[in-house]
């Protein structure tokens, strides 16, 4: 919630409309495509920081740009505790983020 706070009303409205689009569109596969009207420029932006992202990788970020919990996150994408972490390391790897960096605090900030 504080996150939220911090980056503006107009984010938290843009949050609010992805999740409705993301209970609505789910069932239709085009998640993405809704994402993408409501944060235009991310996917570009995050893979001109970083063009070798798998596909898990990219979805997770869109993921976590929507600020949703580590727990939904393996549940949508139906992966492992341990494939999360793994994935998580590895994006920031790619991303080239010091110990000291949060990701998703990169993440918000794309």
């Amino acid at each position: 919630r504080d996150v939220e706070r911090s980056r503006g009303l107009g984010d938290v409205y843009k949050r609010q409309d992805i999740c409705v689009i993301f209970q609505g569109v789910k069932k239709t596969k085009n998640f993405e495509l809704a994402f993408a009207k409501i944060y235009p420029n991310f996917t570009s932006k995050l893979l001109a920081n970083c063009d070798d992202l798998t596909s898990i990788e990219i979805k997770m970020c869109i993921l976590l740009k929507m600020n949703y919990s580590s727990d939904f996150i393996r549940s949508e994408l139906k992966i492992s505790p341990s494939t999360f972490l793994n994935s998580r390391s590895s994006i920031r790897k790619k991303l080239g983020l010091k110990r000291s960096q949060k990701l998703i605090n990169t993440i918000i900030k794309i």
